[in-house]
């Protein structure tokens, strides 16, 4: 059971007790950008500060920011579209400092990952394609003490009949 307030906070209750009250200010601004016949660009970013208000039975946690929650994203990405030859994308996503713990005392490092995605019709019914995750294989704590994904490759043969 959920409440929500279009306040400055969003209290999440649960059998009618207030038990956490956040401020969740935030906002998303998108720029997609056409340069030439076949590219393109994207563009993204988030901004979010979120913090503790009130939080009923640790009170030291009030006015502390949410885990996992950085201020500052975003993503950016080329794009090359053909249909004769291929399509490539290349994208980056910066995920910036965090906090991994509620009473703010772990503080993540901010990192920034390439992607790479390629593809090509072969005919009518066959498409291949090859993506590539964290291109430069960069080491990277995504959570708590685990480690991001190193380089994932992966290959899809997509048949359509």
């Amino acid at each position: 059971f959920y409440t929500l307030s279009l306040h400055d906070a969003l209290p999440i209750s649960f059998l009618f007790l207030t038990l956490i009250k956040v401020v969740l200010p935030n906002c998303l601004c998108e720029m997609p950008v056409f340069l030439l016949q076949y590219f393109s660009t994207s563009f993204n970013y988030t901004y979010n500060k979120s913090k503790n208000l009130e939080f009923v039975g640790n009170e030291q946690l009030e006015g502390k920011e949410l885990p996992h929650s950085p201020n500052n994203k975003f993503n950016i990405g080329l794009n090359f579209n053909h249909p004769k030859y291929f399509t490539l994308n290349i994208s980056g996503r910066y995920i910036g400092k965090q906090y991994g713990n509620d009473t703010n005392s772990m503080q993540l490092t901010d990192y920034f990952i390439i992607n790479m995605n390629i593809s090509k019709r072969i005919s009518n019914n066959i498409s291949l394609f090859l993506n590539v995750e964290n291109l430069e294989d960069e080491e990277y704590v995504c959570y708590r003490n685990y480690l991001g994904s190193p380089r994932v490759i992966s290959t899809t043969v997509r048949f359509n009949y």
